[in-house]
């Protein structure tokens, strides 16, 4: 008996360490599970950076530890940032303070750089290019037609996106020196409406940050039935294309719209330290090349630096 009674401890010994081996794995292997899974993070976008926020959230998904950004609807951005309703925001322009809460912190706000701001017009108009003085009369409404800005005799209607646009307020505040756009230019509520106004319209023309503009088809600027003039800052100078990266790094194109990432999430929320790597100084130029912006000159950095820093006291 005592044979068979060694026997059976032993076999019951080996099966309670293997269950306990198994144990250990499928525990271990949750945990695997557990730490591979993304950080989720409210984030927000405006009117004019849903489409940067599209291009950031395939980047985040892409670090370690992976970031998934969940869209959350809010009527202000600006506002939800400040009541920590969202904890990541692209947007563009500041607007004046808002009312803090008692417990307030200012976000960390960085200047990722700058998009273009693309010019359209109609595919059978025959001008091929503008400067920023004709840009500025067109939007303060001294121009009817396309023989003022040395084109045909084409009625010119002029597409702008809506008032609470960051584009807009960059446009009003910076090309027209905080001048009102005149009634005559027709502001419609979104790209896509703009875009089918500039399609249909021969003598139109329109306003959008080129990452704004859907993908075009292979080897085309703009989709079919728009073109894209070249920008001058005056008559006699050269014009780019606000596609031209090259020139728009160097700082020849005249219109750059800075982009800026709020980051209001907590100091102990678990995706914070891989946001403020990605956020380093010698990072930035990196994830905005990887965005598809453009470096803003020096002086122009400096200035949206200290908009913000004013918006963020």
């Amino acid at each position: 008996m005592a044979p068979l009674a060694l026997a059976l401890a032993a076999f019951v010994a080996l099966a309670t360490g293997c269950g306990q081996g198994d144990k250990r794995r499928s525990k271990s292997g949750s945990g695997a599970r557990s730490k591979g899974q993304p950080i989720p993070v409210r984030a927000a976008a405006t009117v004019d950076t849903r489409a940067l926020l599209g291009r950031l959230r395939l980047l985040l998904a892409q670090a370690r530890p992976s970031i998934a950004l969940r869209d959350t609807a809010v009527g202000s951005p600006l506002e939800a940032v400040v009541r920590r309703r969202i904890h990541l925001l692209i947007d563009s322009q500041p607007p004046p303070k808002t009312q803090r809460p008692p417990n307030w912190a200012p976000p960390r706000v960085v200047v990722l750089g700058a998009d273009t701001v693309a010019v359209l017009t109609n595919a059978t108009n025959p001008v091929d290019r503008l400067n920023l003085a004709d840009l500025r009369r067109i939007l303060l409404g001294r121009v009817q037609n396309w023989k003022q800005v040395r084109g045909g005799r084409l009625p010119l209607i002029a597409y702008t996106l809506a008032a609470t646009s960051d584009l807009t307020a960059y446009l009003s505040s910076g090309l027209m020196g905080s001048k009102p756009f005149d009634p005559i230019v027709r502001q419609v509520a979104d790209v896509a409406t703009l875009l089918e106004s500039v399609r249909r319209t021969p003598g139109a023309l329109g306003l959008l940050a080129t990452y704004q503009i859907p993908r075009p088809p292979m080897g085309k600027l703009t989709p079919p039935g728009i073109k894209m003039l070249a920008l001058s800052r005056k008559v006699g100078t050269p014009g780019y294309l606000a596609t031209d990266r090259a020139a728009a790094t160097k700082g020849h194109y005249p219109l750059l719209l800075p982009v800026v990432l709020i980051v209001s999430a907590p100091a102990k929320h678990p995706a914070r330290s891989t946001l403020d790597k990605m956020l380093s100084p010698k990072q930035v130029p990196h994830l905005s090349a990887q965005l598809g912006l453009v470096p803003l000159p020096p002086k122009d950095r400096q200035a949206a630096q200290q908009a913000w820093a004013r918006w963020a006291r």
